[in-house]
């Protein structure tokens, strides 16, 4: 009888135990966005860019400035760049697989942090759409080209 019992418990621990023995975990599924902004034309005086960052959002435009607070770091990303400094650089998000929507530099202009804010450049076909991107695990597109022009703004995506 106590010979039997020692021969279920090891069948029920062969068979109910680990199935995978020491496998590494899963790899994180993972993608990236990347690309360059360029200024152009006349800069804005330095005293009215307050923050300056250009903007990943999952949902479509238009949407609120409080929206795009609420959701930062979860459907909307950030990459924060120089306030006063208006030299060519480069940006970079490192995300999870998903549909991004809305690609653009965005320039807090006043004192409020919640009202004062437009775009001023974006990710955009020839027809002047937005770009979306439906990125995949393993996606890396890195030449997305954002142009920046104070003097000439795009139309606002944003609901006043």
């Amino acid at each position: 009888m106590k010979y039997s019992l020692y021969i279920v418990i090891v069948i029920l621990l062969a068979f109910g135990g680990c199935d995978k023995g020491l496998a590494p975990p899963a790899p994180e599924q993972v993608t990236s966005l990347s690309g360059s902004v360029h200024f152009t034309g006349v800069f804005a005086p330095c005293d009215s860019v307050r923050i300056l960052a250009v903007v990943l959002a999952q949902h479509p435009a238009p949407f609120s400035v409080g929206d795009l607070l609420a959701e930062y770091n979860k459907t909307i990303f950030i990459f924060q760049l120089a306030p006063c400094s208006f030299h060519d650089t480069s940006f970079s998000f490192i995300l999870k697989p998903g549909h991004y929507q809305y690609l653009g530099v965005a320039q807090n202009y006043g004192d409020s942090l919640f009202k004062d804010w437009r775009i001023v450049g974006f990710a955009h076909n020839e027809l002047d759409s937005a770009l979306d991107f439906n990125l995949q695990t393993g996606d890396h597109p890195s030449n997305i080209v954002l142009r920046v022009r104070f003097d000439s703004l795009p139309r606002q995506p944003f609901i006043r």
